[in-house]
């Protein structure tokens, strides 16, 4: 991957309109993001403990990201922004999905949270934050270069980002579209594009070509004897990584 010398807008609008058809959905647990809510406790822990580890939080037991600032990009309904929001966090979720926002924001109040909520790009964002979150969206931007150009510049140094997408390879064909897509139903079809699938090679190279530091990697699998998703030490289908800018 070349390296944008300038960012660009890196939404996709085929990709914005195939999620506004499934805007009302997000909290749906058995609805088309099943997978997403089955996956959420192993992506929290995952982003948990590793900002525990290198930012150190004040110690709280019930908040233990108590004061941390996190942005998360591609926020949807809002999956990833509330329970971060409930450990403490101090959070923003942005999305170039209208229809989001507004049910991000409804059922943020119905939880008794404070997020604050913007229909916004990476791109169009100003600051810098300890944490920021790009959790299953690099596989839907138009341009990956761009969007982590974007996305690093809002860390601040010393600062975290974390990233989960899914492998490029024909076993992320097979399982990650033909049978999840279509045989399974786990996600609606024409959720993902196999070409617009990055390898961790790629991403590891974009970030770093961004001043970031990559010390964290795992493959995460789908378990059907436990029926839940694993981290791994092969590359699966999908997989996670963390990566620091230096102070």
């Amino acid at each position: 991957m070349s390296h944008a010398t300038a960012p660009i807008n890196s939404v996709d609008p085929k990709e914005i309109e195939h999620f506004k058809t499934l805007s009302q959905t997000w909290w749906d647990e058995n609805g088309p993001y099943k997978a997403l809510h089955q996956l959420n406790p192993l992506r929290l822990a995952f982003i948990r403990d590793y900002i525990i580890q290198h930012l150190k939080p004040e110690e709280n037991a019930n908040k233990p990201l108590q004061g941390i600032t996190v942005i998360d990009i591609g926020c949807g309904g809002g999956l990833l922004s509330e329970p971060m929001a409930r450990m403490g966090a101090k959070v923003k979720g942005i999305d170039a999905t209208a229809e989001n926002i507004p049910l991000a924001r409804h059922h943020m109040e119905e939880s008794g949270l404070d997020i604050d909520y913007q229909f916004s790009t990476a791109e169009d964002q100003q600051g810098t934050y300890d944490v920021v979150l790009a959790m299953e969206i690099v596989e839907h931007v138009a341009d990956v270069n761009s969007f982590i150009a974007s996305c690093t510049k809002l860390v601040k140094p010393g600062g975290l980002i974390f990233l989960s997408t899914i492998n490029r390879t024909w076993k992320s064909y097979l399982l990650g579209i033909v049978a999840a897509e279509h045989i399974l139903k786990w996600v609606p079809k024409g959720t993902h594009q196999w070409d617009k699938f990055v390898t961790p090679q790629e991403l590891n190279s974009a970030l770093n070509e961004n001043g970031m530091e990559v010390f964290a990697h795992t493959g995460v699998l789908f378990d059907p004897l436990q029926g839940q998703w694993v981290k791994s030490s092969r590359d699966g289908v999908n997989y996670m990584l963390a990566a620091r800018k230096p102070a």
